[in-house]
C-alpha cells in the first residue's frame, strides 16, 4: 500500500505527464485561424457580443445568433452559446486565446478521466489509470474537436459528464442529496451544451447494474426526468423535433456506414475522414470492414471470459457503444455529416478499456506493455500534429474536404474562389471541373457552372464560358447573372448587339442587377457610335 507521500508524488507525476501530453500535440494549432462556422459566429457577427442579454440563448435556436440564422438543422445549445459568448467577449479575434481555452478544456477533461480511472481501478496501482488517460490525451481522433475553435462544446460536454459520473459514484458510496444533485446539475448543463449528452442516463444505468447487479430506479429516474424536461423545452423553443428518417433504407445504410467508419477512426485514426459530407464511395473500406469485424468479435470473446476487473471491461465497452449511438443515429438526418469531433466522448470508453487491459497485462508482460504504450504515444503525437495542419485556415480546410469528398461541390466552388484570389487560375479550373463532374443537385450544378463561366470569361475564353453559362440557363432560365455572363462573352467576340440583348434580358429578370444596367448603357454607346 503506497504511503500518502508516494500517492501525492504519483499524482503529481501523472498531472505533469498528462499536461505535456495535452499541450504538445496542439502547439502547431495555436495560431490556427477561424474556419468554417467560426466565421459566422466569431468574425462576421458584430451583434453577438454587443447584446449582453444571455437569456436570449435559452429561448432561441443556436443558429439565430450567427449569420447562418436560416440554417435548416436547428440546434438547441444555450449553455454552449453562453460559454461561446464569454470566450468571444474575453478573447475577441485573438485566436491564440480561443485555442488555449480549447486546450485547457482538453486538459481538464483528461484529468477528470484520470480521476474516474483511479476510481474504477483502485487496486491496480497508479500506472494503468495514467496510461488510459495518456492515450486519451494524445489520441489523434481529437484533432477536429481541439484544433478547430468552434467544436469546443464536445470538450465541455465530456468534462461535464465525467464530473457528473464522478459525483454519481460518490453518491453511491455516501448516499447524500448533495452528490446526487451535483450529478444532476452537471448532467443538465451538459444537455444544454449539446445533444450527445442524452446518453448519460444510459451510462449511469450501465454503471450501476454492472457494479451492483441491481438498479435503484428512484435514483436513476431523476436523470430520465431531466432528459424528458430537456426534450420538452427543446421542442417548445424550436417548435420541431430532431428530423430523423427512420423509414429510409438509405438513411439506415448511412448509419451502418457511419458506425463502421467511427469504429475505424477510434482505433486507427489515420487517414482521417473529414467534416462536412460523406465521401462519394461511402465510409466503409476493406480495412474498416475487417477491423470492425475483428473488434466486434474480440469484444464478444472478452466479455465471455472470466477476467480480472471484468466489470470495468464491460463498462468501457458499454461506454463506447452508448456514446457512439448518438452520432450514428445522426446519420438518419436528411443531410448526414460524418463528424470526427463526435468521437471525443466515445473515446473515453477506449481509454477505460486500455486502462483495464494494462492492469490485466502489466504483472506478466511489463516490458511488452511499456514498449506498446511508448510506441502508441510516439506515433500519436506527430499524427495529431499532422491532422492539426488541416485546420490552420479555411484554404486548408476546403482543400482537405474536397480532396476526400469531391461530391461536396459547395466546398469545391469555395476552394476555387480562394485559388482564384491567390492567382492560381489553373488550379481553380481543375477544382471546378472536378466539382462539375461530381455535382448532382440542381443548386450545386448551377453554382459550379456559374463559377466556371466566370473563370473562363475572365481569361477571355468566351466559347468555354458561354458553354457553362448556357448550362446554367438551361437549369434556371431566370438566372440574371448567367445572362450577363453571356452578354460579356458576346462582347468579347465583338457582337455588341447580341451582348445588349443579353444585358436587357438580365435586367428584365432582375431590375436591380446593376452590372446588367451598366453594361447595357455601354453597349448602347458603342452601337450609337457606329
Amino acid at each position: 500500500m503506497p504511503s500518502i507521500n508516494d500517492t501525492t508524488k504519483q499524482l503529481l507525476v501523472s498531472v505533469i505527464l498528462l499536461t505535456l501530453a495535452c499541450v504538445l500535440p496542439y502547439l502547431n494549432a495555436i495560431h490556427g485561424e477561424f474556419v468554417l462556422d467560426d466565421i459566422a459566429f466569431y468574425v462576421d457577427n458584430n451583434s453577438f457580443t454587443a447584446d449582453h442579454n444571455l437569456a436570449r440563448f435559452f429561448y432561441t435556436s443556436m443558429w439565430e445568433h450567427s449569420v447562418l440564422h436560416s440554417k435548416e438543422d436547428v440546434l438547441y445549445r444555450p449553455l454552449f452559446m453562453v460559454v461561446m459568448w464569454i470566450t468571444q467577449t474575453v478573447f475577441g479575434d485573438n485566436v491564440i486565446g480561443h485555442h488555449l481555452f480549447s486546450i485547457s478544456l482538453h486538459l481538464i477533461t483528461t484529468l477528470l478521466l484520470l480521476t474516474l480511472l483511479r476510481r474504477l481501478l483502485p487496486d491496480t496501482g497508479w500506472i494503468p489509470p495514467l496510461i488510459g488517460a495518456l492515450i486519451f490525451a494524445v489520441h489523434p481522433v481529437h484533432s477536429e474537436a481541439v484544433a478547430w475553435i468552434g467544436p469546443f462544446g464536445h470538450l465541455l460536454i465530456t468534462a461535464l459528464l465525467l464530473g457528473g459520473l464522478l459525483c454519481y459514484i460518490k453518491h453511491l458510496e455516501t448516499p447524500t442529496w448533495y452528490w446526487l444533485s451535483s450529478s444532476a446539475a452537471l448532467f443538465t448543463c451538459a444537455l444544454f451544451s449539446g445533444e450527445i449528452a442524452v446518453v448519460f442516463p444510459l451510462l449511469i444505468t450501465a454503471y450501476e447494474y454492472l457494479h451492483f447487479r441491481r438498479l435503484q430506479w428512484r435514483r436513476i429516474a431523476l436523470f430520465w426526468l431531466i432528459l424528458a424536461f430537456y426534450f420538452a423545452i427543446r421542442k417548445l423553443v424550436l417548435t420541431q423535433s430532431i428530423p430523423l428518417s427512420f423509414d429510409s433504407l438509405t438513411a439506415w445504410g448511412n448509419a451502418f456506414s457511419f458506425a463502421i467508419g467511427y469504429l475505424e477512426q477510434l482505433v486507427l485514426p489515420w487517414p482521417q475522414f473529414f467534416y462536412l459530407t460523406v465521401p462519394p464511395g461511402g465510409i466503409i473500406t476493406p480495412t474498416s470492414g475487417i477491423l470492425a469485424f475483428l473488434l466486434i468479435v474480440g469484444a464478444g470473446v472478452l466479455t465471455r471470459l472470466r477476467l480480472p476487473n471484468r466489470t470495468v471491461l464491460l463498462f468501457g465497452l458499454s461506454w463506447i457503444i452508448l456514446a457512439l449511438s448518438v452520432p450514428i443515429l445522426a446519420a438518419l438526418n436528411p443531410s448526414p455529416m460524418f463528424a470526427l469531433r463526435s468521437l471525443y466522448l466515445p473515446s473515453v470508453g477506449i481509454s477505460i478499456f486500455i486502462a483495464w487491459a494494462t492492469a490485466v497485462a502489466l504483472p506478466k508482460y511489463r516490458s511488452t506493455v511499456w514498449a506498446t504504450i511508448i510506441l502508441i504515444v510516439i506515433i500519436s503525437i506527430p499524427t495529431t500534429w499532422l491532422a492539426n495542419r488541416d485546420w490552420l485556415n479555411n484554404f486548408r480546410v476546403y482543400e482537405k474536404i474536397f480532396s476526400i469528398s469531391p461530391n461536396a461541390s459547395g466546398a469545391g466552388a469555395t476552394l476555387a474562389e480562394m485559388q482564384e484570389k491567390q492567382g492560381s487560375l489553373k488550379m481553380a479550373e481543375k477544382t471546378l471541373l472536378r466539382a462539375a463532374e461530381y455535382a448532382s443537385g440542381k443548386t450545386s450544378k448551377i453554382d459550379v457552372y456559374s463559377r466556371l463561366g466566370l473563370l473562363y470569361g475572365t481569361q477571355g475564353e468566351a466559347t468555354k464560358s458561354s458553354f457553362y453559362f448556357e448550362q446554367v440557363i438551361n437549369l434556371d432560365p431566370k438566372r440574371s447573372s448567367a445572362w450577363v455572363g453571356q452578354g460579356n462573352n458576346a462582347w468579347t467576340r465583338g457582337n455588341i448587339k447580341a451582348a445588349l440583348d443579353n444585358y436587357l434580358r438580365a435586367q428584365e429578370l432582375d431590375p436591380n442587377n446593376q452590372e446588367a444596367r451598366h453594361n447595357a448603357s455601354l453597349a448602347y454607346q458603342m452601337l450609337r457610335n457606329r
